[in-house]
């Protein structure tokens, strides 16, 4: 694995979870997950941008965004896969932005661009989480004698009696 530990930073602010590709800031870089693939860690990346930033960042080439080219192999023989959606700016205009998930070996990761910055955004973002997870933890011990279990309920009466006439 890449070994890349940022410390939390963003104290009450919830970190994006997500980073941009160095001098492409429209290319947004997001760390996906890691798997063992053929007893090797892999390390997915994905990528959000349109496909002429995607391709000046060095992300992809043109051939890979290529229609009906939604999964192949690169030409280091690792997986991509690519689809594409439209979304709508602020001035109404539709563009088309690519999703890009490449497939890397851990010890190759860092040759993507951008892709230290996300697991780093991704790291932040777990440490961010995992405090407000200890805060709720020690706020709702504090109030319960150190249990995690919900306040008494009123206590409710076991029997009615009915009284009917004038008894």
């Amino acid at each position: 694995m890449a070994n890349v530990s940022t410390p939390n930073t963003c104290g009450d602010r919830k970190p994006a979870g997500y980073a941009s590709v160095p001098g492409f800031p429209r290319v947004r870089v997001v760390f996906g997950n890691t798997y063992d693939g053929d007893g090797r860690d892999m390390i997915v990346i994905r990528y959000y941008g349109t496909a002429a930033d995607l391709v000046l960042a060095g992300v992809v080439t043109a051939d890979m965004l290529a229609p009906g080219r939604r999964q192949r192999v690169d030409a280091e023989g690792h997986r991509f896969c690519q689809d594409s959606y439209y979304m709508v700016d602020v001035g109404r205009q539709p563009h088309r932005i690519h999703r890009v998930s490449r497939w890397k070996p851990a010890e190759l990761v860092g040759r993507l661009p951008g892709a230290l910055d996300a697991i780093a955004a991704h790291e932040e973002l777990g440490a961010w989480l995992e405090a407000v997870a200890n805060r709720l933890t020690t706020a709702s011990s504090s109030c319960h004698s150190g249990s995690l279990q919900a306040p008494e309920s009123r206590v409710r009466p076991t029997h009615l009696r009915l009284l009917v006439g004038n008894e």
